[in-house]
């Protein structure tokens, strides 16, 4: 959870009971055409993990914690690399 949201990801956690005992189950709301994306960056980090995908026919904003993003359509998620500068002195 913690490195996809380092990523960038919009994820959403919530445990679960299933069928053999404590489940973890991931919601990531991603554009379609970024979904290849997620889907190798999740790979590693659940490699026996199951995925599925569904495209929403609508949904709701509502407001969300500070260093939230909402995504909207056509909006494309950008990582910021940040660089530390070296002085000497």
């Amino acid at each position: 959870m913690a490195a996809l949201r380092a990523s960038g990801w919009p994820a959403t956690l919530q445990l679960a009971d299933g069928l053999n005992g404590p489940a973890t189950v991931l919601f990531v709301a991603v554009d379609a055409g970024r979904a290849r994306q997620v889907e190798q960056e999740l790979a590693p980090l659940a490699p026996d993990g199951f995925r599925t995908s569904s495209r929403l026919p609508s949904a709701t904003r509502s407001s969300v914690p500070p260093g939230y993003l909402v995504m909207t359509t056509g909006t494309r998620l950008v990582r910021r690399a940040t660089r530390t500068a070296h002085r000497s002195g």
